[in-house]
């Protein structure tokens, strides 16, 4: 066993036994570099994802590309979902550096941890044009030896890059542009897909922050077509296999253009931001069929993520026993041996289930015989659907489940506390109040101690961001708002506060995102709005919400200094701060 073992990160633990002798993220692995100037090799995953699985498989339980690593390289294996500020500052340069990004992600550094390749999933052998471990890892040793120069100058051409960004033609901006929302709408209706909803071809995300944009939006111009764009990317996602229609929940992503065929992890945070979605879509499109799905979603989380201790889980692995979607794949077989021949022969029109599978295997491409359960259309009659299903389920939970990564994540615990509370305003199910209710007062323990980012056995282990500080004040004025109990504000207030010490340079109006770390190079990252809201913009809409309620000044001043530090960014690239632009719109703040 490696130095990974006794670790509290899953991710980490998984790869205990590998014969790569990985280091994890500590003074003692940049500090042996050093001693022995040696490179090193690091390595971001998280315990849910696929090719992260695919890659331990293939390179690192291999014999021969551990002997590699171990001889020329010092090793460090990193849970992103635990180091969410080292994940950032290295997927910054990889996207940099090659365009793309993605989980695994492979990065090489100089002994002084200043990165000079990247790559995200990394085969054993490769391909003509693109090198495997076994061709990469001989070829970088090899030059690091002969002329290590080579090495030094391009890492350092790389960081003086990255650490200047390069100003924006609107710098000397000061006010959002009042037609930002007109520009965001613009953007995301030019990459729409009119006939399956969502944005862009394949894959498709469920970008909640742009549907949530979407909801304010056309609050204020229910002329546009954003109504119909929300309404019909939500039907599609309902009826598409990135729903679990068997056991609720949602799926991470769709590899297809149609919802059908998902990358098959399940995260906290897909389930809390769609949770609020769908109740936020709900309470202006009415469609019933949204609220069925809210509803699924607060069952998944209670049966599956919630812990004794009142917060939520992190993820739901992607792999059973070795088998992207395992647990969720069936053959026609199993489903007529369950259902019986009469109602599985219409249970199976109705899901396009087929004897030869619609289940596409990715590295195949050949259909496997088993089956996605998706919708090909609404069905008149619910009531048999719905036992049928509920008896798949009977049978699926016999089946060896997937793996669960019980860390309790600060920040998406937030969103999650927040979503329910949406979903409570919209419902009236107070067992979604209840829910929320208790993670926030699990948290509330917390506040007066230095905030944490990971929690394992309720004690946190790994220091907070300004992430888990907006997200939490976020939701506890959520639970404020919905029950009275002045604990949750001064709670908020106290987090907002803090954030501020923390995070916050009066000087240049600039939230930083994370605590510094002597061993993490310091390029600045940007607080863009993506599958997550930012820290950045969670903070500025918890500030304007908390001095809504107070009046105290402290919070609005320094709300437009930070707004105004960041207006040139929102200005040129709406589309990466959409959360932030919905703010702005519904508060009228433009």
């Amino acid at each position: 066993m490696n130095r990974l073992s006794g670790q509290k990160s899953l991710y980490l633990r998984q790869h205990t036994e590998n014969p790569v002798q990985w280091y994890p993220w500590s003074e003692e692995a940049f500090q042996r570099a050093k001693d022995e100037n040696r490179l090193i090799f690091l390595s971001i995953g998280y315990s849910s994802c696929h090719w992260c699985h695919v890659m331990e498989r293939e390179c690192f339980e291999d014999e021969q590309v551990a002997e590699l690593l171990n001889r020329d390289f010092l090793c460090i294996k990193v849970d992103r979902e635990e180091r969410p500020d080292v994940d950032d500052v290295f997927m910054t340069v990889c996207q940099a550096m090659t365009g793309r990004g993605g989980w695994p992600l492979s990065i090489f550094l100089t002994p002084e941890a200043k990165p000079f390749f990247s790559a995200t999933y990394i085969p054993k052998r490769g391909a003509p044009g693109y090198p495997g471990m076994l061709e990469l890892l001989p070829k970088i040793a090899e030059l690091w030896k002969q002329t290590p120069e080579m090495i030094l100058k391009e890492a350092e051409r790389i960081y003086q890059t990255l650490k200047t960004p390069q100003p924006l033609p609107g710098q000397g901006q000061t006010r959002p542009d009042p037609a930002l929302p007109e520009r965001l709408y613009g953007i995301l209706k030019n990459s729409y897909d009119p006939e399956w909803g969502g944005f862009g071809s394949q894959p498709k995300f469920p970008m909640a922050s742009n549907l949530l944009f979407l909801t304010d939006f056309a609050k204020v111009h229910p002329d546009s077509a954003a109504s119909d764009m929300l309404g019909n990317t939500l039907y599609r996602m309902t009826l598409g296999g990135i729903r679990d229609h068997v056991g609720g929940g949602f799926h991470r992503y769709s590899t297809d253009r149609y919802w059908r065929l998902p990358h098959f992890e399940k995260m906290l945070y897909d389930q809390a931001l769609l949770l609020e979605v769908y109740s936020t879509a709900y309470s202006q499109i009415r469609e019933p069929l949204f609220l069925e799905v809210t509803g699924e979603i607060v069952e998944f989380l209670r049966e599956w993520f919630l812990s004794e201790e009142g917060p939520f889980y992190t993820a739901l692995d992607a792999d059973t026993e070795g088998k992207e979607g395992g647990y969720y794949l069936w053959t026609k077989e199993e489903i007529t041996k369950v259902l019986g021949t009469e109602r599985a022969e219409q249970f199976c029109r109705l899901f396009d289930i087929r004897t030869e599978g619609n289940f596409l295997d990715e590295a195949t491409k050949r259909l496997t015989g088993e089956n996605i359960i998706y919708l090909k259309e609404l069905p008149e009659d619910k009531g048999w659907v719905k036992e049928a299903l509920k008896e798949l389920y009977d049978v699926r939970k016999k089946r060896t489940p997937p793996a669960l990564d019980k860390k309790v994540l600060c920040d998406l615990n937030g969103l999650t506390i927040s979503a329910l509370c949406r979903h409570f305003e919209v419902s009236g199910m107070k067992e979604s109040l209840r829910m929320a209710r208790r993670a926030g007062e699990f948290f509330l323990g917390k506040v007066a101690k230095p905030l944490g980012h990971c929690y394992y056995d309720a004690e946190a282990y790994t220091k907070g961001g300004l992430s888990d500080y907006a997200s939490l004040a976020r939701a506890l004025i959520d639970v404020y708002s919905l029950t009275g109990e002045s604990g949750f504000l001064t709670a908020a207030e106290n987090l907002l506060l803090l954030a501020i010490e923390c995070f916050y340079d009066r000087e240049s109006g600039v939230f930083r995102a994370f605590r510094p770390d002597p061993n993490l190079i310091d390029i600045p990252t940007d607080p863009f709005d993506s599958v997550l809201p930012s820290g950045v913009s969670l903070m500025l809409e918890s500030l304007f919400r908390i001095y809504s309620l107070n009046r105290d000044g402290r919070f609005k001043e320094v709300f437009d200094r930070a707004l105004s530090s960041l207006t040139p960014q929102i200005n040129e690239y709406p589309q990466m701060y959409t959360y932030l632009v919905r703010l702005l719109l519904r508060e009228g703040l433009f």
